[in-house]
């Protein structure tokens, strides 16, 4: 009697139709729930252009099992390997925030983090970044595919279209 039949996802855009893709894929198919997202025509997607990070990659591959050559050519989106900021502490300073991790596992980034601390308060100048592959293949514009860490850069609108066909095409209602 208090089975739940029906959900409903308020809002359209990348995130409405993030949640319906992942609710439509791993809802069981011989369940009796309806997915419905709700979005308005005349509000419309918002922005043109998303920043994302690299769990991005993880979302699409592992649990949405997006094809990304597929998600690439229809959505017109590119690799990145990080975030450049712009004038962050000052002007004409750049900051590059690359997506990866400099050791594997928690304990020696600590340590190689306190290394680099250290250099700072002995006078090296070296920025954090310059200790990584990506920052490294940005700056040179090179892209190796699987070994570097990447996102994606996208056109929201071409995204949100991308995902609302994959999440129809597994029941999702609009």
């Amino acid at each position: 009697m208090n089975e739940i039949r029906r959900l409903v996802i308020a809002g359209g855009g990348t995130a409405g139709w993030t949640a319906a893709a992942v609710l439509a894929r791993y809802i069981p198919s011989k369940t009796p729930i309806t997915i419905t997202l709700v979005e308005s025509e005349a509000i419309g997607v918002i922005g043109v252009g998303e920043s994302t990070v690299g769990s991005i990659v993880r979302n699409h591959n592992a649990i949405l099992g997006l094809d990304e050559a597929d998600f690439l050519r229809s959505t017109g989106s590119t690799f990145k390997l990080g975030i450049s900021f712009e004038d962050w502490v000052r002007p004409g300073h750049t900051y590059f925030h690359p997506f990866t991790r400099l050791t594997p596992d928690h304990e020696s980034s600590f340590t190689f983090q306190y290394m680099w601390m250290h250099g700072r308060m002995l006078g090296d100048r070296t920025p954090y970044h310059a200790y990584t592959r990506e920052a490294a293949a940005a700056a040179t514009g090179v892209f190796e595919k699987p070994s570097l860490s990447y996102a994606y850069h996208l056109d929201a609108i071409a995204y949100a279209a991308y995902l609302r066909r994959f999440a129809e095409a597994r029941g999702v209602q609009r």
